[in-house]
């Protein structure tokens, strides 16, 4: 909610919260959430813009995966509520609500690559490329996931269609290969940009000899990624248990 106070403030030329704050140039993986609260914010008062946007979150998630499932397995079954119960998760629970927002986009690029893989024309790569800018914009890890779940679906396709005819179509292989990597280009780059930035200031950070904590000690605090130091930053964290 402060973010997306911050982010309505900006945009309407607030000039005190301008003095302190502006929309990073940089390309963030990390902004669905916030823009989306943002909309709802502006609409209505804080609380029912909470209630608004999990209310929209819980939707969402529940028809993308069903829109996964049946791309899938052509039927959604009873046995497949079993995932309902997961979508109240520890990140949503913590206020990740950009990376909660990112998995109802993951599940819909997913499908939606599935169900038309093998029959692309130029509307659909168009589709699919503005659906993966969308990813990257939703949450960084949960493009790279993507981009890791695309490359074994890709070799396990090919591997089938090798096992059924015993041969290689590398004129197929190679067309279609390309075609994902020059649709992918542009949010590609944009991951680049954001992992170069990212990374440098993540190096740049000295906080001097790093402590040694256990497993069971990071499963206790519930530890960010932003966390360098327990001892300076660690009454931050939030116990678990």
């Amino acid at each position: 909610m402060h973010n997306s106070n911050i982010l309505l403030n900006i945009l309407s030329g607030n000039e005190l919260i301008n003095d302190y704050y502006k929309i990073n140039s940089i390309p963030v993986g990390n902004w669905t959430g916030n823009a989306l609260l943002a909309i709802f914010n502006y609409l209505f008062p804080a609380i029912t813009a909470l209630s608004f946007f999990l209310a929209t979150y819980f939707l969402g998630i529940a028809f993308s995966y069903r829109y996964l499932i049946k791309s899938l397995s052509g039927t959604f079954r009873p046995i497949h509520y079993i995932m309902f119960p997961f979508f109240d998760n520890s990140c949503l629970g913590l206020g990740l609500y950009n990376f909660s927002t990112s998995l109802i986009i993951l599940f819909i690029i997913l499908g939606f690559w599935i169900r038309n893989y093998e029959s692309m024309k130029t509307g659909k790569w168009i589709k699919f490329s503005l659906l993966l800018i969308l990813l990257y914009f939703s949450h960084f890890l949960t493009f790279v996931f993507f981009g890791i779940c695309l490359i074994v679906f890709f070799i396990y396709d090919e591997y089938l269609k090798y096992k059924k005819s015993k041969q290689i179509n590398w004129k197929n292989v190679i067309t279609k290969s390309t075609a994902i990597i020059v649709v992918s280009f542009p949010s590609i780059i944009l991951a680049f940009i954001y992992a170069l930035s990212v990374f440098s200031t993540v190096e740049s950070a000295n906080r001097g000899e790093p402590e040694q904590i256990s497993l069971l000690q990071n499963i206790y605090f519930v530890r960010p990624l932003i966390l360098f130091h327990v001892k300076n930053d660690g009454f931050r964290n939030i116990v678990l248990f």
